[in-house]
């Protein structure tokens, strides 16, 4: 008996692969509406891309290192 439990837990866990959608879908009596239907407003340019990263300087708090992000706009 003991030997066949991995198995069928394997069988089991794969076999509701299947039936999963790979795009969500609104339930039925509902439709998905765009939040911009053209293009997108008040779009504003950045001066370039966002960065991030370990802290260059190095210093540690709590004991580990720091991360930086860098050049991220957001609403004003």
């Amino acid at each position: 008996m003991k030997p066949l439990i991995f198995p069928l837990c394997v069988v089991i866990g794969l076999g509701g692969l299947g039936a999963q959608t790979p795009v969500w879908q609104p339930s039925l009596g509902n439709t998905q509406v765009p939040i911009w239907p053209g293009a997108v407003p008040d779009a504003q340019p950045v001066s370039g891309p966002e960065n991030s990263g370990p802290d260059p300087s190095g210093k540690l708090i709590a004991g580990r290192t720091s991360v930086y992000i860098d050049n991220c706009r957001g609403p004003r």
